[in-house]
């Protein structure tokens, strides 16, 4: 993942993923044992999302991961959705996340957007026509 090299989509989005599953088993360990609950869904099961988690409060956390490759500390704050991605974050409300991964040669930074619709209807994301998201830092927060 490091260097100038082209990596395909597919790779990058997959070790995302991977890199999110592993951030949810640290995110709940201390105060869960349900870690077993925390899985990766297969993409054509079609759901609406990448990763099925937990809240410490017995309820689900649906996470779709979006994955960009950046050589330096990244300045984009868009990624596309899709029309099932989007009629799943508003079936699912405040149990929808999105976690968007930034991977640079030097660090990982996630930034997260619980219920996008809402955050959309609230003016904190803008979301156009092809259901592009563009995001502030008034609509989540980053974690390393």
């Amino acid at each position: 993942m490091t260097g100038d090299r082209k990596v395909p989509t597919k790779i990058i989005g997959d070790y995302g993923e991977s890199l999110i599953l592993a951030h949810e088993y640290l995110r709940t360990k201390e105060k869960s044992n349900r870690q077993h609950l925390i899985n990766k869904i297969p993409t054509p099961l079609g759901v609406g999302y990448d990763i099925q988690s937990i809240e410490i409060e017995k309820k689900k956390r649906y996470i779709e991961v979006k994955t960009t490759k950046s050589r330096k500390a990244i300045n984009n704050n868009r990624f596309k959705l899709t029309p099932n991605e989007w009629d799943t974050a508003e079936t699912m409300g405040e149990n929808y996340f999105i976690y968007y991964l930034v991977v640079n040669d030097s660090e990982k930074n996630i930034f997260v957007i619980q219920n996008p619709v809402k955050q959309h209807s609230q003016g904190n994301i803008k979301v156009d026509k092809n259901l592009v998201v563009e995001f502030y830092k008034t609509s989540g927060q980053w974690q390393n």
